[in-house]
């Protein structure tokens, strides 16, 4: 049979047929997973916020003026020392305070030591009135006054025989020369049997 240049040569099997060339071919990679990323939170805006506010001190009122003491340990504002040389009373009472702390020494009755009765002498000279200079006699004189009516300058006499004898200065207290040893000062009214209470002037 005539060979047709044009058409492929009969298939001859004892031809073995040329290795086909290995094309090498680039596997394209395998699509990654799509991660879902959570998106970078967004700058939460400042909020300003107004401070707690901040306690105030308290604020102190006028202090309502204390009472000045006088050098005996009396208020200013007591009975005793409301209303200096208003009368005998209390110029009695002011002028026996300036002699708390002076000695006591018996029949003395001034300016710098005392005995009971020899206080109420001198501090009623200083008023100008004069009483005597004796404990029984001063619980016999004068006007009698009760307890609960005595007002500064009274005389107070102790003890049943009236052995004993100091001023009221006011507010539960008096003033006396007690005895040997101790000074002039200023008491609670009651640290001795009451005898009774006489006013002068």
């Amino acid at each position: 049979t005539p060979f047709h240049p044009l058409e492929p040569p009969p298939h001859d099997p004892n031809v073995v047929a040329p290795p086909q060339p290995v094309v090498a071919t680039t596997l394209a990679a395998p699509a990654q997973p799509v991660v879902a990323t959570t998106p970078a939170a967004a700058a939460q805006p400042v909020i300003a916020t107004t401070p707690a506010a901040v306690a105030q001190p308290v604020v102190a009122t006028t202090p309502v003026a204390a009472a000045p003491a006088t050098a005996q340990g009396l208020p200013a504002g007591s009975s005793a020392m409301a209303a200096p040389d208003r009368d005998v009373g209390l110029i009695v009472v002011n002028a026996a305070l300036t002699r708390v702390g002076a000695p006591y020494i018996w029949g003395d009755a001034g300016p710098d030591s005392f005995d009971c009765s020899g206080l109420v002498v001198w501090a009623f000279h200083q008023a100008g009135i004069t009483v005597p200079h004796s404990s029984e006699a001063l619980a016999t004189g004068g006007q009698p006054v009760a307890l609960d009516q005595m007002q500064p300058g009274d005389v107070i006499s102790f003890f049943p025989d009236a052995s004993h004898v100091g001023i009221y200065v006011g507010d539960g207290r008096v003033i006396h020369a007690s005895f040997e040893g101790l000074p002039v000062t200023v008491e609670p009214l009651y640290t001795a049997p009451i005898n009774g209470v006489r006013r002068y002037g």
